[in-house]
């Protein structure tokens, strides 16, 4: 408990975050966010967005067809309209 008290501290949430190379997952830390991130920030902090997409998606087989696709994309063997369809089709089918 010790750890995650740490860990979710301004302190703790800072340090990882440095290290990591991502953005605090609590707000008002006081850390500076690196430049590179500076738009997705925004876009969490108007609700419009969350760090990890998949948080929200009805099932998993949603990221299965998108890390799937995505490598089908890069071998030539499909295309971004293809992956976005199927997904889509995943996302529907719900839990």
């Amino acid at each position: 408990m010790r750890f995650v008290n740490f860990v979710m501290s301004p302190e703790g949430m800072n340090l990882f975050v440095k290290k990591q190379g991502g953005l605090p997952s609590l707000p008002d830390t006081g850390f500076a966010v690196d430049p590179s991130l500076t738009e997705l920030s925004r876009f969490i902090r108007a609700n419009r967005t969350v760090p990890f997409m998949d948080q929200r998606w009805p099932n998993a087989k949603v990221q299965q067809t998108m890390l799937s696709g995505l490598q089908e994309i890069f071998s030539g063997q499909s295309t971004l309209r293809s992956l976005l369809k199927d997904m889509d089709s995943d996302y529907q089918a719900g839990s």
